[in-house]
C-alpha cells in the first residue's frame, strides 16, 4: 500500500522526475529557514505516524545543513506538533540552552559558546535557538525543549549535579565526595585506572537524590544528569564496543519519550549516528539510529544530509607531512571539496535540481542506484586528493536511511569560537 501511495504521490508533483534513468525525487527551492514552509507540505506523507526524525549531516561544519534542518524543524513544529530537539551533545550542557529558550535571561551568544562541541558553536545554531525562544515566548504550555542526549564530559556533568543538590540541601556541600578530575583527564582513563572511585561517586549522588526533598521537575532533571554520569563512567568498561555511546544516546532519547509521552522530536546528529542499518545481530553493537528503529519501528524516520560541492569546517591536517594521528598537527577551519565523483548520489542527481533535493529510499529500486555512495566526514578531515575529493568507501548508502537530503553547493558554518586555538 505504501509503495502504491508513493507512486501516486510522485505523479501529483510535476517536479518529481519520472524518467526511467533518473532518481524520483522532490526538489526544494531553498534551505533558508525564514522562507515560507508551504512547499514542505509535499513531504507530509513521509512524516505520518512518525514521532522522531533523525536529521543527520555528512560533515559537522556545513552551514546549509544547519539552515535546512532549522527550516524543517520549524515546519515540523508548526504543522506536525513537534516540540523537542535531541542534540548530539551532553544533557548537562544543553540545560543552559533549554533554560534560555524557556525565558531565562542570558546572553544568547554565550549560551551557544557554552556547548562542549565546536560544531554547535555557530551563528546558525544561535539563530535556531533564538527562534525557539521567540516561539516559546507566548506559549505557557507545550513549549519547545532543547535536550542533550550525549554523554562525554564527566566533570561538567558532575559539577552541575552537585550545584543542584547543594542548592536544595546546603548540608551536602560538606558531605559529597569531591572530585577534581577534569573532563580531559577522565577521557584518557582506562577501565583499570581507578574507575571504582568514580562509580562510587555516581552511587553517592544517586543516594543523595533519594534522601532529600525535591520538586518533580528538579528530581527528573537530576535523574537525567546522573544517568548520563553513570553512562560516562560505565563506558570505561566498554571501550572495546565502539557503539556503546550510540546505544546510550538512544536510551537517553527513549527515556525522554517515556517521561513525556507527547514528545515529538528530531534527533540532530551526524549521519553516522542516525543511520538505521546494522550488520551486527545484537543492537548493543549498533548505532543510535538502529537502536531507535529497533524500539520505535516506523515511528523513527532517518534523513541523511549530504552535498555535491563546497566548503565546510573541520579539523584538517595543516601540515601534509605531519603525522595524521597526532592531534597537534590539526587545525580547525574551512576546507573545500570538488563536485562529488561518479558513483555518488550527489553526482547521479546533479542535473535534476537547483538547490536542495529530498530523495526517499523508494527511489532506489534498481541495483546500480542502491550502490550509490555519499560523503562521510567526521570532526577530522584528511584529504590527500589533488582533485579535492576525500575518498569514501561506503556503499549501499540508501539502505542506512529512510531518505536523503542533498544540497548542491555548501559553505562553512560561521564559528563563534576562535578557530586558531
Amino acid at each position: 500500500m505504501k509503495r502504491l501511495y508513493f507512486i501516486i504521490f510522485s505523479l501529483c508533483f510535476t517536479n518529481a522526475i519520472l524518467a526511467q534513468d533518473e532518481l524520483p525525487h522532490i526538489p526544494i527551492s531553498s534551505y533558508d529557514p525564514d522562507k515560507p514552509t508551504t512547499e514542505l507540505n509535499q513531504l507530509n506523507y513521509y512524516f505520518e505516524d512518525v514521532r522522531l526524525i533523525g536529521l543527520g549531516e555528512s560533515t559537522h561544519g556545513t552551514s546549509e545543513f544547519t539552515l535546512m534542518r532549522h527550516r524543517l524543524f520549524r515546519f515540523l513544529v508548526e504543522e506536525h506538533d513537534y516540540n523537542t530537539i535531541f542534540l548530539e551533545e551532553d544533557y548537562a550542557t544543553c540545560l543552559r540552552v533549554d533554560n534560555y529558550i524557556k525565558g531565562a535571561e542570558d546572553n544568547p551568544i554565550e549560551v551557544v559558546k557554552s556547548f562542549n562541541q565546536w560544531p554547535w558553536m555557530t551563528q546558525e545554531m544561535a539563530d535556531l535557538i533564538e527562534w525557539m525562544r521567540e516561539y516559546n515566548s507566548d506559549k505557557k504550555n507545550e513549549q519547545l525543549s532543547f535536550v542533550g542526549i550525549d554523554m562525554q564530559y564527566y566533570k561538567t556533568t558532575l559539577d552541575l549535579i552537585d550545584s543542584i543538590l547543594i542548592a536544595n540541601s546546603s548540608a551536602l556541600k560538606n558531605e559529597l565526595t569531591v572530585s577534581e578530575t577534569t573532563n580531559e583527564q577522565f577521557m584518557t582513563k582506562s577501565d583499570t585506572d581507578g574507575i571504582e572511585k568514580f562509580e562510587n561517586i555516581v552511587k553517592e549522588r544517586q543516594a543523595a537524590i533519594e534522601n532529600i526533598d525535591l520538586s518533580e521537575t528538579v528530581e527528573n532533571k537530576l535523574k537525567h544528569l546522573t544517568r548520563g554520569l553513570k553512562f560516562i563512567v560505565e563506558e570505561k568498561h566498554n571501550l572495546d564496543n565502539g557503539a556503546y555511546r550510540d546505544v546510550k544516546m538512544a536510551e537517553n532519547i527513549l527515556a525522554h519519550f517515556e517521561e513525556a509521552p507527547k514528545t515529538k522530536g528530531v534527533f540532530w546528529a551526524h549521519n553516522g549516528h542516525i543511520l538505521t542499518a546494522c550488520s551486527d545481530k545484537s543492537v548493543s553493537k549498533c548505532r543510535a539510529g538502529a537502536n531507535l528503529k529497533d524500539k520505535m519501528g516506523n515511528e523513527y524516520f532517518a534523513i541523511a544530509f549530504d552535498f555535491d560541492k563546497g566548503a565546510f569546517n573541520a579539523y584538517y591536517l595543516s601540515n601534509n607531512e605531519g603525522d595524521q594521528n597526532d592531534r597537534d598537527n590539526y587545525k580547525l577551519g574551512e576546507v573545500a571539496v570538488d563536485s562529488a565523483p561518479d558513483g555518488f548520489i550527489a553526482s547521479r542527481i546533479r542535473n535534476n535540481y537547483n538547490s536542495v533535493v529530498f530523495i526517499p529510499k523508494e527511489s532506489f529500486e534498481n541495483r546500480k542506484d542502491r550502490k550509490l555512495a555519499g560523503r562521510f566526514v567526521g570532526a577530522k578531515f584528511t584529504n590527500y586528493s589533488k582533485e579535492g575529493s576525500q575518498p569514501y568507501s561506503e556503499k549501499w548508502y540508501i539502505r542506512q536511511f529512510d531518505a536523503i537530503i542533498i544540497i548542491k553547493n555548501t559553505s562553512a558554518t560561521q564559528l563563534l569560537v576562535d578557530s586558531s586555538k
